[in-house]
């Protein structure tokens, strides 16, 4: 994707990338999958299947969970496509985050 991406004139500069899932059972660590992309990711969206399906039907409860739970992660991603969200913004919004890795 990020190939077809840049071949269609997409600048660098706009492309951002998402890991979902992070500390997932099974899957690539954080390190490994790091080691895949000539970038860093955006924003890592830990592996808390429990609260995620608990939150689902409760909007406003992502907004109670903890700094380095889901809902911490959905707000930095939220933040990416808001308008006017400068990077140090942004830095201070991941500083709260400690993904699983």
């Amino acid at each position: 994707m990020l190939d077809l991406l840049t071949q269609m004139g997409r600048p660098s500069g706009q492309i951002r990338l998402v890991l979902n899932r992070v500390g997932a059972r099974g899957s690539l660590s954080l390190a490994e999958t790091a080691g895949i992309f000539d970038r860093p990711f955006a924003v890592q969206l830990p592996d808390d299947t429990p609260t995620t399906n608990y939150a689902l039907p409760r909007p406003a409860l992502h907004l109670r969970s903890p700094r380095d739970g889901p809902g911490h992660a959905v707000d930095i991603l939220a933040a990416l496509f808001v308008k006017g969200t400068d990077n140090r913004q942004l830095d201070f919004l991941k500083s709260r985050v400690s993904p699983r890795a």
